[in-house]
């Protein structure tokens, strides 16, 4: 739809056509409306570094349509299993268990492992903390 505000406005009164543009004003923005309101709530809640390649430097995200907007977060977004990602958290957790089958020294290589593990999922574990944290077991 053309924006009303740009119509030519030969022939007829100019009654007529104050109330034509006001009635065609009315259902552009209705439907502008409709496209915007979707745009700003989806840009709203996004994170800014997911669509900044789609902000342009003059519109912003005017002329960005809703699904276009949903398919590049959508091509950004990195799959994160959950259940995986609780599971590890979880084996991070357990507490040393000085009894079992496992020795210290590959007890600590399992965790740096999971250390590395959860870094691909963007989880913040440091040796030293982990360490400090058994430590205090051995207490």
């Amino acid at each position: 739809m053309i924006n009303p505000g740009l119509k030519s406005s030969i022939g007829g009164s100019d009654l007529h056509k104050t109330q034509e543009l006001a009635a065609d004003n009315d259902a552009y923005h209705t439907q502008e409306g409709v496209k915007a309101g979707p745009r700003d709530l989806i840009i709203g809640k996004a994170p800014k570094v997911t669509i900044k390649e789609l902000e342009h430097k003059d519109f912003g995200f005017m002329k960005v349509k809703p699904p276009e907007l949903l398919q590049h977060i959508k091509d950004q977004a990195d799959v994160i299993d959950a259940v995986n990602l609780n599971t590890k958290l979880e084996e991070q957790n357990k507490a040393i268990d000085f009894e079992g089958k496992i020795t210290l020294k590959t007890f600590f290589q399992l965790v740096d492992n999971r250390i590395k593990e959860l870094k691909k999922y963007n989880v913040a574990f440091t040796h030293n903390k982990i360490m400090v944290r058994y430590l205090l077991q051995f207490e």
